[in-house]
């Protein structure tokens, strides 16, 4: 027997050979233990880091969700206040005759619209197809 750690004691087949031999897998399985190691030492900080990344994940997230949500209510704040502010300043600069002018482009397109319903329903009806695109009834420019 030998005091090299790396060797091993095979049978001697022979008696001029000297009965000890280092043995090539000897080698094999110290470096097979240290890729295990090594290899077990990945995993264990791979799964310490993952379950990490998922503990912090899981703190962070009421802090995102209420950045979040104060967010929302911010964006929600300013989109009304702008149509308030719009709505409120156009009243306010708008002449009369504008304000006149809107309201009576809204009649007369309402008119325009239910006059080709009408004249769509009673193309249905007969089947026959005169194709005139819509007018406004008897409304035009009012002269200011």
């Amino acid at each position: 027997m030998t005091d090299d750690p790396h060797s091993e004691e095979l049978p001697n087949d022979r008696a001029d050979e000297p009965t000890e031999k280092p043995s090539r897998g000897s080698c094999c399985d110290d470096s097979r233990k240290a890729m295990e190691d090594i290899g077990d030492a990945v995993r264990r900080a791979w799964n310490a880091g993952t379950r990490d990344a998922k503990q912090t994940a899981r703190d962070a997230m009421p802090k995102a969700r209420e950045g979040f949500t104060r967010g929302l209510h911010d964006l929600a704040w300013g989109v009304a206040y702008l149509a308030s502010f719009g709505v409120g300043l156009a009243r306010e600069i708008t002449p009369e005759a504008v304000e006149e002018g809107w309201r009576a482009g809204a009649k007369a397109g309402k008119r325009a619209a239910e006059g080709y319903a009408e004249k769509q329903r009673r193309q249905k009806e007969t089947g026959v197809s005169d194709e005139e695109p819509p007018v406004a009834p008897e409304s035009g420019p009012v002269a200011v």
